[in-house]
């Protein structure tokens, strides 16, 4: 996944968006559906990226192995570290919450969040969150 400004020259075009351009045409008659609706023009333009969750959690549980072995007071629990892990990405921001201003996902702040928790996590007693959506804030000051 790329972030930041692309060239404006090369439009990049994702899968997901090739997938949708090829469904946008009417099969019998070759015609751009996107031209019979011109309000929803937008929408045929806009690129998109396709994430397929199951393979974002295999991805989570390959990164966070190495905390099996490294774990002393708290059992491994790929649950509540794949719920800390959505937790703190919070802290970059989204749509409609600012980033903190020292993480800026342009500059690698997921990757960096990534390697303090599996530093961090080991000299812990408890996870960032609780079962339930809790956060334990004494140990995300400690981060």
């Amino acid at each position: 996944m790329t972030f930041g400004r692309r060239d404006r020259d090369k439009p990049a075009i994702s899968q997901a968006q090739q997938l949708l351009n090829e469904d946008s045409k009417d099969e019998e008659t070759g015609t751009d559906i996107s031209s019979l609706f011109p309000e929803d023009e937008w929408i045929y333009q806009k690129p998109l990226q396709c994430l397929n969750i199951s393979i974002l959690r295999e991805y989570l549980a390959h990164e966070f192995n190495c905390l099996q072995t490294l774990l002393r007071s708290l059992t491994f629990d790929l649950e509540r570290i794949i719920d800390d892990f959505v937790f703190m990405c919070f802290f970059v921001g989204n749509d409609f919450l600012p980033h903190l201003p020292s993480l800026d996902i342009r500059d690698g702040a997921i990757d960096f969040l990534i390697q303090v928790y599996k530093e961090i996590l080991p000299t812990m007693t408890e996870y960032l969150t609780s079962p339930g959506g809790g956060v334990n804030l004494r140990n995300v000051g400690a981060m």
